[in-house]
């Protein structure tokens, strides 16, 4: 399975940490092993996994790294995150400004967060 194979490039990747960090080469193929492992839970419909190896890319790797920026959002859209998608896909729509999926994503997100917003909250 895909995902098996990944996650041995990943703890190859963990146990080299040093090394890798000194080389820009490697740093881009971590983070595709990371995005895609991403893809790979959203396929399996675990989208806590896909926010934590976006996240990782995002916060240790590349903090504009588009595959992490659009997989992260649709977790977050698939758990009705909705506010947060929409951070990412501005954040997205500045590094891609071409990318016309995530300019659509990005309005249909902005508008499921403000009904979230304006929805009325329940009585404790």
């Amino acid at each position: 399975m895909a995902i098996a194979k990944f996650g041995e490039g990943i703890g190859l990747y963990q146990k080299n940490e040093a090394l890798c960090a000194k080389d820009e080469d490697l740093m881009t193929k971590v983070a595709q092993l990371y995005t895609n492992r991403a893809l790979s839970w959203h396929q399996l419909d675990n989208q806590a996994d896909v926010i934590k190896d976006c996240s990782y890319v995002l916060k240790e790797i590349d903090a504009k790294n588009p595959k992490a920026l659009f997989r992260r959002a649709h977790a977050y859209t698939a758990k009705e995150r909705h506010f947060e998608a929409a951070q990412d896909l501005e954040l997205l729509v500045k590094v891609e400004p071409s990318n016309k999926q995530a300019k659509q994503n990005l309005i249909e997100a902005k508008t499921k967060a403000q009904e979230q917003a304006d929805a009325p909250q329940p009585k404790i």
